[in-house]
């Protein structure tokens, strides 16, 4: 396995390349940087074909990222359009998968570029002030026991029936 380049994997590249690239001779810039000037030379030697595989890289990237808005923003042109018809015709069912369908589109939209993901604890909401998000704690009360005996009580509590020889009735 072939030895991989010291400069390359140095904390200090960036300001290395730029020293050199800004005119400074390769001994001087490798005396500051504490390296051997050999190791910056070899360095230099495939710094070029390293440049042009990122840049190719990078190129590939930012066209299949650039197609992809395009293209769900043709789609989501599609269902407005599937929905408009629908509601022509008075198609419900049509109109709300239209519906959906765009509601996919726009959260597909919003993932790429980054306005919505996932929320977490903690996580930032765009347009969101701290002070917007609350929690409310509701303090339900305890679970009533199934007894006829209680719920007859209660009953007769809330219609204001007091009367007191009032048999509860039967349960079977």
């Amino acid at each position: 396995m072939p030895r991989l380049c010291t400069i390359c994997a140095h904390p200090q590249r960036v300001e290395i390349e730029s020293s050199v690239l800004g005119g400074k001779s390769i001994r001087s810039a490798a005396k500051a940087a504490g390296i051997s000037w050999s190791a910056l030379q070899r360095h230099l030697k495939h710094l070029p074909a390293a440049i042009a595989k990122s840049a190719e890289i990078e190129a590939l990237h930012l066209e299949a990222c650039g197609r992809l808005p395009s293209r769900i923003e043709e789609l989501i042109a599609q269902t407005r359009q599937i929905l408009k018809s629908a509601k022509k015709k008075n198609d419900f069912n049509a109109a709300l998968a239209a519906i959906r369908a765009n509601l996919s589109c726009l959260e597909m939209l919003g993932k790429i570029s980054g306005e919505l993901g996932p929320r977490g604890p903690g996580e930032f909401i765009p347009g969101v002030s701290a002070g917007a998000v609350a929690q409310v704690n509701v303090n339900l009360p305890a679970p009533v026991e199934k007894d006829p005996e209680k719920l007859y009580q209660l009953i007769r509590q809330i219609y204001g029936l007091n009367i007191s020889k009032a048999q509860p009735p039967k349960v079977m």
